[in-house]
Formats: structure tokens, C-alpha cells, sequence
């Protein structure tokens, strides 16, 4: 979903624009949350790493702060960045400052305030197209086809959208109470300043908008697209002249956001939006588009719409599987374009945040072999208003979007009481049918019908509520059958898989069994191993979301990172590689340090076995990241220890780099050093953003980047001191993230992996609060509202179930265990409303000194966990914990992989809603080992181990299967 900070307002023109598309930012809140198609709700932050060659207003920075910051702490940070204007865009507190020229240091200074909510540049945008017309470059036209309109008048199954009957509906052509907002170009809806009326509007009723180009009332178009598509939704009708339009009796608005050149900014966007939402637009037209997601530009988009406004905008025209911005927003209606065929235009966007197609002409040729096209009355030559007026032809999704902006002006002047959600649902849900029956990511819920949609009735407002999926997980390449169930669900329904920063993977073959189940195929391809979000949709565009609830596994796990890693500062590291093959592994260690990669290192593994493998050996005294590959699947961790084993630390490794992850767990009060460790395996230069989530809400750190094949290192203290935090990073390579903390002088240390998404369930198998253990359970909640979270203690007696408790958006929460469950062995499960992280941390004194253990959550069960490391050697108690969270007992066995080779385990019977401890001395004694624990159902496993007579320990979960 999101990559960059910004959209890039790009009017889809016709023909092809020469720009790609990003996945979707995450969707907003609150009443929102019904809307969400297809997009993941937004996590608190302040911006994402300043996009590469991008191009921005020189000076310039737009800034929302946030609310309670008084005059004069905003008038000092203004004199950080030297801001020599301040202007407010809109009502919702938007700023636009003046910086100077160095915008990016700029954004680093107001992205670490606590003062600000975030902060964007104001980026450059631009229109650009080909028009394939002989208007382009002055020539003249040829011939017309003679079926010129073909876009209304035909029928649904002949590419058009029937306002032929339509119009028997609503004769008037809709009301002139119904205003509809272009924001574009302008219109040449006047005559004066220089600027004519195209004659074809004369009867067409116009409303005061405003020119954010030229900062005055009046918003001439000077470049011609934005008089086209005014045409297609309000052209004067009846009057013998030219062409129709769809809703010829309604009010337009005109809003300038783009010049003459086809440019326009962020800031200029975003003042048009707000603009017509507070002066009355009941629809807005958005002909225009681009990659980057901008979090200012969906607060507009927010605003207007919490303002009940119907908003359409253009899908784009790269053919790629990608809706652009705005319109991937679920604010917005996505229009897609197709031809007089009914098929997909050639050149139209497609993909999870498609919503509708409509036409937008081009591809078949007709009389004079000339390509049907979408016609209206424009300038003759583009970007020369004096060139008078010609009817001529474009194709795009900037003409398709007026046609839904059309229908939804006159089913609000039919259904003056119906609400934007209503409007949009009537819409959507009476499209003709293409492709694939129901929603498919070609044509979204289908071509709409304007009839149709006037005869729909009035839209349920009941939103689907997914409960439980299965599976919840399948591996990348496969085609994974999905069974969800829930209520709220219509008959057509679309499931979306969303994460940030990636691409939305769309599910085929729907069948929905009454209003509780549907099923589906979700083909997998190449999507991006990790967690993502189950979207489920119905066709009148209303949604509900299970956070993090379906798993993409590797297809192989033959790759592994270490992101942490030392052998300097008086560490030893070890890297634990499991074998479970029936056959050797041939293994290559890459290593990664501050100053870049070192030489490979080639070794083999065993069938059935392990290896250790001394990083000291191999790069000494230097911060250093691992990349484990093999031609057999293996599994790796890596442990860490220091001052003669005092302590260490031991983490599983990461299969797959993310652009975005989440921590817990940190501090750096208490005595405490917490330290956030980024490993960038790519060969590109990665921009990196870190957010602090504290309990009084999220911190950003400053940008930063880090070199190709390379790692970076922050000491937390230095940005946030005597502070509880949480972490999220945001980067756009994808990189892995691990935490690493210290205390008492390093008398005592641990260290865990993060997530690449929050989850609303969480597992964790170890846990006490008996033998003089500490238990905490640390929850962060990055989405930007509360988290409703229940944790159940699973004892060996049976689960415990706590009451609600609420963590605040962009906060995080700590719960002590031993206050609520004292002196008992106990695993956990915690069960969120929406996605939220989970870890444990466990610490202990054996008198000398405190001693402590961190590790992250399990967001899923699985009949299979792999656990590299683990000795019962050299003065260490191993432990594996097994966590069975299912309401019957579990079949559990165990397969301890030692350096000579197979040692099974008796299976044994763990109790539902239950946990056992496994001591590995008692069953191995004297060796180094890896285990495979398996089940019958789906469980949790950890391990634990503990030496200098208790006085260290660290634990690990495994690879779950």
C-alpha cells in the first residue's frame, strides 16, 4: 500500500500518463470505517521518507499540528525552521509554511515536534497526454463517427450507460439544488477576463467556485480538460446543439487546482477539496490522479466526505495493477475506463481499489478508422482558449469519472434524503455486470447503469462484520480457498487482502451463503510473505476489516536476516542453523556491518541436525546483520552473550524484509538502554522514518537513510530519554527491524523481532509469575483510535480471562501479570478489536543481579514449530513452552535435531485452553540440539534456557508451520 508521502494530482487525460502506481495509505476512522474498500485503516505517524527525485514547491512544507498547541510553542517551532509565511489551507488545520530552500531538513525538525501531527512536502504535480485527436498541435479533425454519444445513449451491454432511459426517470436532468464541484483545469463557463463561454454550456448552471492557481474567483480553464469533462456531466442538453450531458439541469462549481502547463501542488489540491465541501458541493468530480498517497490529501478527502459528499476520481491510465491516488482512497468512488466493446480500455488502472468502470473510450476503430471516443465541447487547440470551441473526442479515466459524478447528481436529486453512502451504494450496486460475476479487479462491481441506478432502492447502511477466516494462512505462489464468516454480508461481496506499503491482492469466484459466509479464491501469486488484512466489501461499497488476519508464508524458507549482531563492545554472537531435512544443507552466510557487505562465507549442515556457527570468527569487532540462504529449507537464530555469559540474548531470524514494522516493547527509563537495529539487504539506499509511540502519543524521529547491503544502529536515549515507547518503522526499501535492550550497566539484556503488521490476536506460550519471575505484557496500538484488548491467562489448570482493557491510538499499554495472576505458570492470549502488537518480557534475580527475557507475540497457531537453537550443554536448562489455546486437548510430540542427528520425544496430551513446560535436559542431556514441536491441532511453542544458576536466561519463538 504505501510507499510515499504524496499524491501526485495528475489529471488522468486521455490517452496514457507516464506515471506507475503505489499501494494504498491506510484508511481513516470513525465513521469512516464503514467505507474502507479494500484499504488498511491509517496507523498513527507523521510522514513518510522524503520520495527520491521527486519534485516540490521550493520553500514550502505542509504541516498539520496538533490540537492544544498553544501560539507560542507553534510560534517557536516556526523559528526552528525559519517559516517566514504561514498560510491555513482549511478549516481542518492544514498549513502551508515557508521554509526556505531546505525542505528537507525542514520536515526532519517537524516531524520529531510532538507538536505536529505530521508534515509533507508540497509536492510538484503535473498533467501530461497525448491526445490521439487531430487536435493535437492545431490540426484539424476528421470526420465525427456517427454514433458520436455512443457512451449514453447505448445500452449497458453495448458499452454505454442507457440515459436514454435515464432520462425518462429523471426528464429534468436532475435538479439545480444538487451542486457538482470540478476540480480540474476550470470550465469556460464565463465571458469576461479575457476568457468565452463555450457555447455549449449557456444554459448550464453555474455556482461561484474559485481559481487556486491564480488566487481569485473566477475559475477559467485555460487548458481545456476541465471544460471536456464539465461537459460530460452538465453540457446543455436539448438545444440542438453539440452533445448531451448526463445531468444537464445541475449546478456546476467550478474549482481551479491545475494551470494552463497541466502543474499543480499538494497544497492547491487540498484548498479545492476543503473549498467546495464548505460551499455546498454535494458531488465532486476529480478527473486526476497519480502514484504517492499523501495523509493531507485524505484529511480533505475525510473532511468532504464526513460533509456528505459523493466523490469520484480517476483510477488512472497506465494499465498497471494499481488504482492512483486520490481515488484508491475509500473516501472515493475509483473509476476505471472502458471502450464501446465493454472491455477494459487499454490503457485503465485495475486492481483492489477499482470500484467502478465506466466508459472512457478509445481501442475500437469506427468509420474513417477512427477509435470511439468520449465527445464534448472543448477548446480547439489544447491550452489555447482562443482558439474557440470544437466537439472533440478524448479517452481516459478523466472522461469515465464524469459519468459516475453525472449519475450521482441525478440519483441525489431523485433521493434528496439519501446520504454519500447511500448514493454511492445505489450507484455501485446496480452496475452491469463484466468480467468475472460480482466484483473482479478488471471492471470493480461493473459498468454503471443509469437507470439502473435511478430505479435502485435505498442502500442498506449495515456494513459487513468478517469474524472468522480460514484458513488463516496459505503459502506465496498457491491459490488459498477462503472461508469467512461474519455478518452483515450481501450478495455480492469482494475480499481484499491489505497491507501498507503493498499492493492489494484481489479474491476470484465469490458465493455468499445468505448474509454470513462467502467464500472465495485468493491467488497469491508474488504477493509479499507477512501478515495482512482480510477486506471484505459489499457492492454498496461499505466494509469491515479483520486486522492481520490471514499469513502469507514463504513458499521456501531457505532465506533468513539477523538484523542485530555484534562481535564488538565484548560480545560474542552465534548464528544456530536448523536442518530437518532428510537431506544435507549447503549454506551461505552474507554478513552485513556499518561499512557494508563482507565476503561470503559457504558451509553445509547435516540432514536432521544442526549447526553453530561463531560469528567472532568471521567479523570481528564490528555492529553486524546476517543473511542466511541454503538450498534446503533450514531455520535461524541468533544468540548474543557478553561479560563472560552473564547474560544473552537470542532471537529467531526474519524470512522476509517489509517496508513496515512494529515493536512493543522499550524504554529507556528505569535504568534501561534500548537500542532499534535496521538492516537494509537491498542494494538500493533506503529512507527510513521512525515513530516513537509513547503514552502520551507518537514521536518522530528524524529521517535518516541507510546504504544498500548495510545496517544502522539507534541508541533510542539519544532522541527520546526516560521514556516507555513503542516503535513503528517506516521505510522504502524493505528492510527487518529487531530491538535490542540493555540494563543495569548491561548486567542483565534481551532482544526480540517485530511484526510487519498488527494483529487482533496474539499468542505468547512462555510466562510466570511463580519461582520469582516478573511478567509484563506490553500492547501497542498504532492505528490512530482505541483498542479494545482482553487478555486470557492459560494456565495449567485452565484459562484465566481478564476485563477489557482500552489502549489509546498511538499509544502503548503494559500490563502486569503478577498482579492479576500471581504465582502461577501461564501463557497468554490477547484479543484485540482492531490490530494491535503484543510481547512478553519476564524478569528475575537470583541474587546476583536482575536478569530478563523479551520476546515478541505469535499472531497465529500452527501444528508445526521449528526451534534452532537450544543446548542442554555447557551449564544450560533448556525449556520449551507449549501453549494450546483450542477448546479440546492436543496431541503433542516433539523431534530434538542434535549435531549427531534424530532424537524423538513421546507424544503426550496437553489440555485445552492450556499450557506445559518441557525441560529438553530431562529427555537430552549434554548436547546442542534444534527441536521440531508438532500437533495434531494448531499450538504455540518457545524455548527458553537459563544458566549461571538463573542467573541469565533469554527465549525465542520458532518458525511456526
Amino acid at each position: 500500500m504505501r510507499r510515499s508521502v504524496s499524491i501526485l494530482v495528475v489529471a488522468a487525460l486521455a490517452s496514457l500518463m507516464a506515471f506507475g502506481a503505489a499501494g494504498a495509505m491506510a484508511g481513516d476512522v470513525g465513521p469512516l470505517r464503514g467505507i474502507r474498500a479494500g484499504k488498511a485503516q491509517r496507523s498513527e505517524g507523521k510522514g513518510e521518507p522524503l520520495r527520491q527525485g521527486a519534485s516540490y514547491v521550493p520553500g514550502e512544507v505542509l504541516v498539520k499540528f496538533k490540537a492544544g498547541a498553544g501560539p507560542g510553542d507553534l510560534g517557536a517551532l516556526r523559528g526552528r525552521v525559519a517559516a517566514s509565511a504561514v498560510k491555513q489551507l482549511t478549516s481542518t488545520g492544514i498549513m502551508q509554511l515557508d521554509v526556505g530552500t531546505d525542505v528537507a531538513s525542514a520536515l526532519d525538525v517537524l516531524r520529531a515536534s510532538p507538536l505536529v501531527e505530521y508534515a509533507e512536502p508540497d509536492y510538484v504535480r503535473s498533467i501530461g497526454y497525448l491526445p490521439n485527436d487531430n487536435y493535437y498541435n492545431g490540426v484539424v479533425p476528421v470526420t465525427v463517427p456517427a454514433n458520436a454519444q455512443w457512451n449514453m445513449k447505448n445500452l449497458p451491454s453495448a458499452g454505454g450507460i442507457d440515459m436514454g432511459d435515464a432520462w425518462d426517470v429523471a426528464p429534468s436532468g436532475g435538479s439545480t439544488t444538487v451542486v457538482v464541484a470540478i476540480i480540474d483545469t476550470g470550465v469556460a463557463y464565463r465571458n469576461g477576463g479575457g476568457f468565452a463561454q463555450a457555447p455549449d454550456l449557456a444554459s448550464t448552471h453555474f455556482k461561484q467556485g474559485y481559481d487556486f492557481i491564480n488566487n481569485d474567483q473566477f475559475a477559467d480553464d485555460d487548458n481545456g480538460h476541465g471544460t471536456h469533462v464539465c461537459g460530460t456531466i452538465a453540457q446543455s442538453t436539448n438545444n440542438t446543439l453539440g452533445c448531451a450531458g448526463i445531468a444537464f439541469n445541475t449546478t456546476i462549481m467550478p474549482v481551479k487546482v491545475l494551470g494552463q502547463d497541466g502543474f499543480g501542488d499538494d497544497s492547491q489540491l487540498i484548498e479545492g477539496i476543503t473549498f467546495a465541501a464548505d460551499h455546498g458541493a454535494d458531488v465532486i468530480n476529480m478527473s486526476l490522479g497519480g502514484p504517492p498517497p499523501n495523509a493531507a490529501i485524505e484529511d480533505a478527502l475525510v473532511y468532504a466526505f464526513n460533509k456528505d459528499v459523493v466523490i469520484c476520481a480517476a483510477a488512472g491510465n497506465n494499465n498497471v495493477n494499481g488504482v492512483e491516488y486520490p481515488a484508491a482512497y475509500p473516501e472515493c468512488v475509483a473509476v476505471g475506463a472502458t471502450n464501446i466493446a465493454g472491455e477494459k480500455a487499454s490503457y485503465s488502472n485495475y486492481g483492489a481499489a477499482l470500484d467502478v468502470v465506466a466508459p472512457g473510450g478509445g481501442d475500437y476503430a469506427a468509420p474513417g478508422n477512427k477509435p470511439y471516443l468520449v465527445y464534448q465541447q472543448t477548446f480547439a487547440v489544447d491550452k489555447q482558449p482562443s482558439s474557440s470551441f470544437a466537439f472533440r473526442g478524448k479517452q481516459g479515466t478523466s472522461m469515465a469519472t464524469p459519468h459516475v459524478a453525472g449519475v450521482a447528481a441525478l440519483v441525489r436529486a431523485k433521493n434528496p434524503s439519501w446520504n454519500a453512502s447511500e448514493v454511492r451504494g445505489a450507484i455501485a450496486s446496480s452496475c452491469y455486470d463484466l468480467g468475472a460475476v460480482g466484483w473482479d479487479r478488471t471492471f470493480g462491481w461493473g459498468l454503471i447503469d443509469a437507470n439502473a441506478a435511478l430505479h435502485a432502492a435505498k442502500p442498506s447502511q449495515v456494513s459487513p462484520a468478517p469474524a472468522r477466516l480460514s484458513p488463516v494462512f496459505a503459502s506465496g505462489g498457491t491459490t488459498a480457498h477462503l472461508t469467512i464468516n461474519g455478518t452483515g454480508f450481501s450478495p455480492k461481496t469482494k475480499v481484499t487482502l491489505e497491507r501498507e506499503s503493498e499492493a492489494g491482492v484481489s479474491g476470484r469466484s465469490f458465493a455468499v451463503t445468505g448474509n454470513s459466509r462467502v467464500t472465495c479464491d485468493m491467488p497469491l501469486g508474488s504477493a509479499q510473505p507477512g501478515l495482512w488484512d482480510v477486506v471484505v466489501e459489499s457492492s454498496t461499497m461499505l466494509s469491515g476489516v479483520l486486522d492481520g488476519g490471514f499469513s502469507i508464508d514463504n513458499a521456501a524458507n531457505k532465506t533468513w536476516y539477523l538484523a542485530e549482531g555484534s562481535t564488538s563492545h565484548g560480545f560474542q554472537e552465534y548464528i544456530l542453523v536448523q536442518n530437518p531435512n532428510s537431506a544435507g544443507a549447503n549454506v551461505t552466510v552474507a554478513l552485513m556491518t556499518p561499512g557494508g557487505r563482507l565476503p561470503d562465507r559457504n558451509m553445509s549442515v547435516a540432514a536432521n541436525s544442526r549447526m553453530t556457527i561463531f560469528v567472532n570468527d568471521i567479523a570481528n569487532d564490528t555492529d553486524v546483520s546476517a543473511k542466511v540462504t541454503a538450498d534446503q529449507n533450514i531455520i535461524c537464530e541468533r544468540a548474543m552473550y557478553w561479560n563472560n555469559k552473564i547474560e544473552g540474548t537470542d532471537s529467531v531470524g526474519v524470512q522476509s524484509p517489509s517496508y513496515t514494522w512494529y515493536l512493543a516493547e522499550g524504554t529507556t527509563n528505569y535504568g534501561f538502554e534500548t537500542f532499534l537495529l535496521i538492516q537494509n539487504p537491498s542494494n538500493a539506499v533506503t529512507n527510513v522514518e521512525v515513530t516513537y509511540m509513547t503514552a502520551s502519543g507518537p514521536v518522530a524521529k528524524a529521517p535518516f537513510t541507510i546504504d544498500g547491503n548495510s545496517r544502522y544502529s539507534i541508541n533510542v536515549a539519544d532522541d527520546l530519554p526516560a521514556t516507555d515507547m513503542s516503535f513503528k518503522v517506516v521505510a522504502d526499501e524493505r528492510v527487518i527491524a529487531e530491538r535490542s535492550m540493555y540494563w543495569d550497566g548491561r548486567r542483565g539484556g534481551h532482544d526480540s523481532i517485530g511484526t510487519d503488521l498488527p494483529s487482533t490476536r496474539w499468542f505468547l506460550a512462555e510466562g510466570s509469575t511463580d519461582w520469582g519471575y516478573d511478567e509484563y505484557v506490553l500492547i501497542e496500538n498504532p492505528q490512530a483510535v482505541a483498542a479494545d484488548v482482553v487478555l486470557t491467562y492459560m494456565t495449567p489448570a485452565g484459562p484465566v480471562a481478564e476485563p477489557s482493557m482500552s489502549v489509546p491510538g498511538g499509544t502503548r499499554s503494559t500490563v502486569h501479570v503478577n498482579a492479576a495472576l500471581p504465582s502461577k505458570d501461564v501463557s497468554v492470549m490477547i484479543a484485540s478489536d482492531i490490530g494491535v502488537v503484543a510481547e512478553r518480557s519476564m524478569y528475575w534475580n537470583n541474587g546476583t543481579g536482575k536478569a530478563g527475557h523479551n520476546q515478541i507475540g505469535v499472531p497465529q497457531p500452527r501444528q508445526q514449530c521449528f526451534l534452532a537453537e537450544g543446548s542442554t550443554n555447557w551449564g544450560f536448562d533448556e525449556w520449551i513452552l507449549v501453549q494450546n489455546p483450542n477448546s479440546t486437548p492436543a496431541n503433542v510430540g516433539i523431534d530434538y535435531m542434535t549435531t549427531t542427528g534424530l532424537v524423538p520425544k513421546n507424544a503426550f496430551v496437553l489440555a485445552a485452553n492450556s499450557r506445559v513446560t518441557v525441560h529438553v535436559n530431562s529427555d537430552v542431556p549434554l548436547a546442542d540440539l534444534s527441536a521440531r514441536v508438532y500437533s495434531n491441532l494448531p499450538i504455540i511453542a518457545e524455548r527458553s534456557m537459563y544458566w549461571n544458576n538463573k542467573g541469565a536466561g533469554h527465549c525465542s519463538i520458532g518458525l511456526m508451520k
